[in-house]
């Protein structure tokens, strides 16, 4: 199984820490699945990273949603959900 852990930060220089214990969390617990993290900034260009999303080819889309982000991410995940409909999305 892949899974792709993904945010949409404020900037490059943030990181998104719950991807890393959820990646932590997935190796302790799920060894055989290949979570990845995946991280954006808001201001990058749609396009680009939702090729670079579904280009991917996971299983499972993982996104880390906050009050800034939350209306990139959904539009984000419902064009995923068109280009990857067999895809599993989590938000939290």
């Amino acid at each position: 199984m892949k899974i792709i852990l993904a945010s949409f930060n404020c900037r490059y220089s943030h990181s998104c820490l719950a991807l890393f214990y959820l990646r932590a969390e997935f190796a302790r617990n799920l060894p055989e699945a290949a979570a990845r993290l995946r991280q954006f900034t808001i201001n990058d260009p749609y396009y680009d990273t939702l090729l670079a999303l579904s280009a991917d080819r996971a299983d499972v889309y993982c996104f880390s949603v906050y009050v800034w982000n939350s209306d990139l991410t959904r539009r984000v995940a419902a064009d995923l959900m068109r280009a990857r409909p067999g895809a599993v999305i989590v938000f939290g």
